[in-house]
């Protein structure tokens, strides 16, 4: 009876490193093609893997990488956070490791920092943990900026708008001051040229007319026809009552 089960658990324990290197084999190819770039390869080798070991971390981990290289983000995060129920430190740094990744590749990069970070806490050590969540970091400061830049830029042309528009009201009402100037002065001009002019004709009409009387006194026929030609200069009135 003894013999029996001791063949008994040779047998079992047999059975289980041959699964066991079944397994193994499994992942071994599809980490080989995963190198290889072959990605949708590798996943399937891995999930041939997780159907003899469902309860693999490490298969459901090597899911998540195939997943990423895809570029099935989602598919990969939903993986990746389900493995961070395994209280292992190091395997959980990488996870959130991973996350971070995905999560910056998904366009959170806010939330691939926080991720890198806790990754860095379970692994101070970790120095492509440090490099990601550095490159995060100045990645999320160079975005905000390029996204304050197109407003800032939009508030300076309104500011120049607004300054030329003020430049252009100022221009204009100078310029509407000089013509009333100039027409203040013009009119100015015109009435001292009138005044001048009246009484240029007011003399010139007293000159002429003691002309007149003293050709008349004189009798001068000739003298008198010339006066009654002469005319009054520029475009000044002729007193009527003169």
């Amino acid at each position: 009876m003894k013999k029996i089960i001791i063949i008994f658990v040779v047998l079992a324990v047999f059975q289980s490193v041959v699964f066991a290197q079944s397994v193994r084999k499994k992942v071994e190819a599809g980490n080989e093609l995963y190198y290889q770039e072959k990605y949708n390869e590798a996943l399937n080798n891995y999930q041939d893997a997780l159907i003899d070991e469902p309860e693999s971390p490490e298969v459901h981990f090597n899911i998540g990488g195939s997943q990423y290289k895809m570029k099935k983000f989602d598919e990969a995060l939903k993986k990746y956070e389900n493995l961070l129920s395994v209280p292992e430190t190091q395997f959980q740094s990488k996870v959130y490791y991973n996350i971070g990744n995905t999560l910056f590749r998904s366009g959170k990069v806010a939330e691939s920092i926080l991720s890198y970070k806790k990754a860095l806490e379970l692994n101070p050590d970790d120095m492509d943990a440090k490099f990601n969540l550095e490159f995060a970091r100045n990645f999320l400061k160079e975005h905000a900026k390029k996204e304050q830049q197109p407003q800032q830029n939009q508030q300076n042309r309104q500011q120049q708008n607004q300054q030329q528009s003020d430049q252009d009201k100022k221009e204009e009402e100078s310029e509407k001051q000089q013509e009333q100037q100039k027409a203040e002065s013009g009119e100015e001009e015109e009435n001292k040229e009138s005044q001048q002019s009246e009484q240029e004709k007011k003399e010139m009409t007293k000159e002429e007319a003691e002309s007149i009387l003293k050709a008349l006194a004189n009798d001068e026929k000739e003298n008198l026809k010339n006066a009654k030609k002469m005319k009054v200069p520029g475009n000044i009135r002729v007193l009527k009552d003169w």
